[in-house]
């Protein structure tokens, strides 16, 4: 199997990041429009294109995203038609400057112990039906098990696994 690896020249146009904007792109399109905040449409540069075809937008983290939805023009060859490189749609520290760690969604520890109360109720009282001899019915059979899974996983969640 051939493998290609990038030529010289298109990786030191990766290493030499040079952020120029979206302003700067969109001035060297031709028959540019706006079309929502952060979004334009304008005639694809990489083939004979009549009708804007070519997508052009920002994120919030200031990356250009650019799709050509006439011919599916690879991104390369728009960049070259404008004299730019892949590299110049980016930030230079995206990550440092941008980035902002997501937060997990945490559960109110009151809530927790609640649910973990109502199962733990839920098991005694099936564990007195049993004691006694009274059979289960297979609806609580099921939440029996269930109940289980949840004060297991509640267990093993607080260190307290087997």
């Amino acid at each position: 199997m051939k493998t290609s690896t990038p030529s010289s020249s298109s990786a030191d146009a990766l290493s030499k990041r040079h952020y120029i904007g979206t302003e700067s792109i969109l001035s060297r399109l031709q028959k540019v429009r706006k079309i929502g905040q952060n979004r334009w449409v304008a005639c694809c540069p990489a083939h004979n294109d009549r009708t804007p075809s070519l997508q052009i937008s920002e994120t919030q983290e200031g990356k250009i995203l650019i799709k050509d939805f006439g011919q599916d023009c690879d991104i390369g060859q728009i960049m070259s038609a404008i004299g730019l490189n892949i590299s110049d749609l980016f930030p230079e520290n995206t990550k440092s400057q941008y980035y902002a760690p997501t937060k997990r969604a945490r559960f109110d520890a009151a809530h927790i112990l609640q649910c973990l109360a109502q199962d733990t109720r839920f098991v005694f009282m099936c564990a007195k039906h049993i004691a006694t001899g009274e059979p289960l019915l297979d609806s609580d059979q099921k939440e029996l098990l269930t109940a289980y899974a949840r004060i297991e996983r509640a267990f093993a969640a607080g260190g307290y696994g087997q």
